[in-house]
């Protein structure tokens, strides 16, 4: 499966999440099922600083990702 969306809050930005996993039935009323998956969110991110002739602060869009892993039991 995949998600795709895009947040329109405080937080704006592209989210993606593809995922590919299997089920396993051990009988008709119990199994189990495994996925494994990678997230992508492009997001702005603000950072905050003071240096010498004062504050400071900028923003930059950055893309952030990470492998996600899903167990899960049914019955």
């Amino acid at each position: 499966g995949a998600k795709i969306g895009y947040s329109v809050f405080d937080i704006t930005g592209f989210y993606f999440n593809p995922t590919l996993g299997v089920d396993f039935a051990l009988d008709s009323r119990l199994g189990f099922n495994f996925s494994l998956g990678y997230n992508l969110q492009s997001a702005v991110v603000d950072s905050y600083y003071y240096g010498y002739y004062g504050f400071y602060s900028m923003s930059s869009r950055r893309i952030i990702g990470g492998v996600t892993f899903k167990f899960g039991v049914h019955f």
